[in-house]
């Protein structure tokens, strides 16, 4: 039930700039997009230009630390993006091939690249502040050692590591260009040294109307930890014959043991600070060992895929790769909102667009659901989210 309001939640001028702040809001440009019927995001077609996002970008949002009464417009929530991007050697090879059939059609590494350059390059780019870190890093010599090829330490290498800015796609896209896949899979690294800049940043400006996500896209399960002991280790290596790879040559054993518990426990620490995780996983049916691990981090990240068989995202031909990410983009640019006044019970809220009330959908097709009930996030859903485009979004939230 939505109580009453028994009390004043703002002071005039607190008001005047939460409506200025709505009114700014609405006018935000969105990108050209379509429905993500795989994803499950179910995204809107939406069609609209982008002359206002940097004036958005100076709205000042203000929330209340206690739950406070009354109806406020929500503000639509901006958001900064680490892309994690696998550049280990399995990269060069074509979406469920195997390493006979590289250089044959289009590699992982190529589809990636040509879905980012698709999706990101133009709107989403201007409102979107967007970095990357590619791993492992490219070797610096010839022949590199196992070691080496495990490597990330981005630190100096700008062939490594972009940080997060707008209209940031061509300096994602020109490290497609000018390296190649090679190495092992350090993903825990890899998560590790993208995500603590970001919560860095999230101290340093605490802005709660900003949101920042990793997106990880890998092809394989992730390896590149030699501490783990024998007795423990999970074989990243399947061997279609049934050979455990990793048991019969212990050399290989201490680089492709699977670093599943380190890596899951990296993005669940993320995620309870605040910094959340989408996983596309570029896999392959036969990988039990991979896709048991993306599941996990795609559950740890708070950001699961809500359909299909899979809790991360995973893609199979390259329409899949395009859909994926641009539903994710979109997501995270158009279809996020913050309220000002959070609700002591989540269910003490009704949203509306244009005096239009919304369903709470927790299947994600049509209507509202909290992404982050701690810092007051709702995301909107197919036709609410195409809707929110042209009409202000408002909350009327009730306290005990």
């Amino acid at each position: 039930m939505i109580a009453p309001p028994k009390a004043r939640p703002a002071t005039s001028l607190d008001r005047a700039t939460l409506f200025r702040s709505a009114a700014s809001a609405a006018l935000l440009a969105l990108a050209s997009v379509g429905c993500g019927a795989k994803t499950g995001l179910e995204v809107p077609e939406i069609d609209m230009d982008a002359t206002t996002d940097v004036e958005e970008r100076d709205v000042p949002f203000v929330r209340y630390e206690a739950c406070v009464p009354g109806r406020f417009p929500l503000i639509r929530r901006r958001a900064e993006v680490t892309f994690v991007i696998d550049r280990s050697g399995s990269m060069d090879f074509p979406l469920e091939a195997t390493q006979a059939d590289a250089g044959r059609s289009a590699s992982r590494w190529s589809m990636l690249r040509d879905s980012l350059r698709t999706t990101l390059v133009g709107d989403v780019e201007s409102r979107l502040s967007m970095g990357a870190l590619f791993f492992p890093r490219v070797p610096v010599v010839d022949s590199p050692t196992q070691e080496e090829s495990c490597t990330v330490n981005p630190l100096g290498r700008p062939l490594n590591i972009i940080a997060p800015r707008y209209n940031n796609a061509s300096a994602i896209l020109r490290i497609f260009e000018d390296t190649r896949p090679r190495g092992g899979t350090p993903t825990f690294e890899a998560v590790r040294q993208a995500g603590e800049p970001l919560l860095e940043l999230a101290r340093t400006d605490p802005d709660r109307s900003k949101a920042r996500y990793l997106i990880v896209a890998t092809d394989g399960g992730p390896n590149c930890n030699p501490t783990i002991p024998p007795e423990q280790c999970v074989c990243a290596l399947e061997d279609p014959t049934g050979r455990d790879i990793c048991v019969e040559s212990p050399a290989l054993a201490r680089w492709f043991c699977l670093d599943r518990t380190n890596v899951v426990s990296k993005v669940e620490q993320f995620a309870s600070q605040g910094l959340y995780t989408y996983v596309i996983g570029l896999d392959s049916p036969n990988e039990r060992p991979m896709i048991e691990t993306l599941n996990a981090m795609a559950v740890a990240g708070r950001r699961a895929n809500p359909v299909g068989e899979f809790r991360y995202y995973s893609v199979r031909r390259s329409d899949q790769l395009f859909a994926t990410i641009r539903d994710i983009a979109t997501t995270i640019t158009t279809c996020a909102f913050v309220t000002p006044s959070r609700p002591d019970d989540p269910e003490n809220i009704r949203v509306d667009v244009g005096g239009l009330v919304l369903p709470r959908d927790r299947a994600h097709i049509n209507g509202w659901d909290w992404s982050d009930e701690g810092y007051g996030e709702i995301t909107l859903y197919g036709r609410a989210c195409e809707r929110a485009a042209e009409a202000p979004v408002s909350a009327l939230v009730g306290c005990r």
